[in-house]
């Protein structure tokens, strides 16, 4: 994650961008897309990880992106409530103008009959694959450490919220041990 000064009409804001380089952003406005080469304000930084997984994803389970999506956008009204952050509003918008397009879409091609179920069986399916198995494999490259755990993390947010959400039970003890473990 890059962290740089944009210009605009005379302004100098801050912003976050994810998977680009300093000059592209400095050119890049607000897309009818979170992407990876979207723009995300400084003040709503924080759910940049959960967007990176959502396009990390998108391609493999589209409706576990739109689930990262959602709780991006659930989780930026409660940084920025009055959208008042330079760029906030304009963000907001896109993304939710991208989940309006993405709903149906995504229900579709969900494997599972719930979102909860949906979640928590790629998290599981993610955990085995990349978190349990970098922890066993002494010649795992260590540099992908963060990366593998940033993915899990962001993953195992939004599963809580799906179950929150739904008003599922608790997030499942074998999860929560597989996420508390490390």
């Amino acid at each position: 994650m890059k962290e740089g000064r944009v210009r605009k009409k005379g302004k100098s804001t801050s912003a976050v961008s994810y998977g680009m380089d300093s000059r592209s952003a400095a050119t890049t406005t607000f897309s009818t897309e979170a992407s990876s080469d979207e723009m995300v304000p400084s003040s709503l930084k924080q759910i940049a990880p959960i967007l990176r997984v959502a396009t990390e994803f998108g391609n493999e389970n589209p409706r576990v992106a739109y689930l990262c999506r959602r709780y991006a956008l659930e989780k930026a009204h409660r940084l920025d409530e009055r959208s008042t952050g330079h760029g906030v509003r304009q963000f907001k918008t896109a993304l939710e103008q991208q989940l309006e397009r993405d709903d149906t879409p995504s229900v579709e091609a969900r494997v599972k009959k719930t979102d909860a179920s949906e979640i928590e069986s790629f998290y599981k399916q993610y955990y085995e694959k990349y978190v349990k198995a970098f922890d066993q494999d002494e010649k795992a490259d260590r540099s992908q450490h963060g990366e593998v755990y940033q993915v899990a993390g962001a993953l195992f947010e939004v599963l809580c919220s799906v179950n929150k959400f739904e008003n599922a039970e608790e997030v499942p003890a074998d999860l929560g041990m597989l996420w508390e473990s490390r």
